[in-house]
């Protein structure tokens, strides 16, 4: 199926993917590339992407990607809270992937869980810092700071991104934006 959807033929993919799941309805795989197909979709098909991002979950309860896979679609469909929950199920699993951690900040910072969302980016940043040493982690921690009234700690956050890329005008922009907020 991911063949056919990378040649240009995602319409074709589908169909077979469809075809497949009747006679195997418990194959992982099988809705893994119909959940990937729909989401990928010129105009994603959100429905048809959870009915098949349920399964893995129920399929591979113990499988970090099966339940970001089903986070994402209820992040994508406004459901936010359990979003959030799937997330957090995904980073107690023992393969939970890099990435987890951040994503859980975004869809708490969409939720206007700005506690939630300073917390998740924080450890994202704690082992962001000692893989990459990406700024954008400590931007996005800076903005849930500043939302939650940790006007100090944004500062100490947007002055650790420019530490780590220091030509970031983004992060110069925020931490000016910061100072001028704390007054």
């Amino acid at each position: 199926m991911a063949g056919l959807a990378a040649a240009g033929a995602p319409g074709e993919a589908l169909d077979l993917g469809s075809k497949a799941q009747l006679y195997d309805l418990g194959n992982f795989w099988v809705h893994h590339q119909l959940a990937i197909l729909y989401a990928e979709a010129p105009k994603p098909k959100l429905p048809e992407c959870q009915r098949h991002s349920m399964p893995l979950v129920s399929l591979r309860k113990d499988s970090s990607h099966a339940w970001r896979d089903y986070a994402w679609v209820l992040k994508e469909r406004g459901e936010h809270d359990r979003a959030a929950s799937a997330y957090r199920r995904a980073l107690e699993l023992p393969d939970a992937e890099e990435g987890l951690q951040e994503d859980l900040g975004d869809v708490l910072f969409k939720a206007t869980d700005f506690a939630g969302a300073a917390e998740a980016f924080a450890l994202a940043a704690q082992k962001n810092q000692v893989k990459r040493g990406n700024p954008s982690i400590f931007r996005k921690l800076a903005d849930a700071r500043s939302r939650k009234g940790d006007l100090p700690g944004a500062v100490e956050a947007l002055r650790k991104a420019i530490e780590l890329e220091p030509q970031d005008s983004k992060s110069y922009h925020a931490l000016g934006e910061a100072h001028e907020a704390k007054g």
